[in-house]
């Protein structure tokens, strides 16, 4: 199964899991993955992909971000492990995400990667808005996915330093250095907005139809303003 095919039922299901465990672990309880296993199968769920990230955000500040590329365990349980380790982001130990934070203010996305490709000009093989990229150099190694740069109104030359110096720590003339390698990907993105999508009484949807009434929910509920859209061209992610 390719990433830009995922139909609405998964990324339903995808979503909705994210956040239903994600919040189960900020209650205090431990979250049973087991539970989505079946169910992640019957949807084609356990495949691999490239990588993947699950990025928290209040009202556009970052409040955690984890990811992995070419992991080994099926996309499903990627997610739900990528989710409870964003909640534990380093850079935010100091203020981590409260279980009401969680359910008022945080913006989930799921980044669903293709494997990353080698290139040997980037300024010329990348593209804002659609490609993410890795450079590394010996053990410095970094990242940025697609929409960094667009959140961010970042040229292509910028995107690439800034990831290089900033974030992998490479120093010195990045883009004319033989010893620092770039890589490219795209993703896929599932967002939810804003959204305090599950009480901890409601059970997850097992079912075509119970998946139907969700999307159904969400549109109609003030609180909920997005369910999913993907990102795997130049355009600026949408939110409706």
């Amino acid at each position: 199964m390719s990433i830009t095919t995922l139909n609405d039922e998964q990324k339903q299901f995808l979503l909705r899991m994210a956040r239903e465990s994600a919040q189960v672990e900020l209650e205090g309880r431990k979250a049973d993955h087991a539970k989505y296993s079946a169910k992640a199968k019957e949807l084609g769920l356990d495949c691999h992909c490239g990588g993947c990230f699950v990025t928290y955000k209040n009202h556009g500040e970052l409040r955690g971000c984890i990811g992995v590329f070419t992991p080994d365990d099926p996309l499903y349980e990627v997610v739900l492990s990528r989710g409870s380790a964003s909640l534990s982001d380093s850079r935010f130990t100091w203020q981590p995400i409260t279980l009401s934070e969680f359910k008022k203010d945080i913006n989930i996305t799921i980044s669903i990667l293709t494997p990353p490709v080698p290139i040997t000009d980037p300024l010329k093989e990348v593209k804002v808005g659609v490609h993410g990229i890795v450079v590394s150099k010996g053990y410095l190694r970094g990242t940025y996915l697609p929409q960094v740069a667009v959140e961010q109104n970042w040229d292509v030359k910028t995107f690439l330093t800034h990831c290089a110096n900033r974030k992998a720590g490479i120093t010195g003339d990045v883009l004319r250095d033989p010893a620092v390698h770039w890589e490219t990907y795209v993703s896929h993105l599932l967002c939810i907005v804003s959204s305090p999508l599950l009480d901890s009484d409601q059970s997850f949807p097992t079912d075509r139809s119970a998946g139907a009434r969700v999307k159904k929910d969400i549109h109609q509920d003030g609180r909920e303003r997005s369910v999913v859209h993907s990102y795997c061209t130049n355009e600026h992610i949408i939110k409706v």
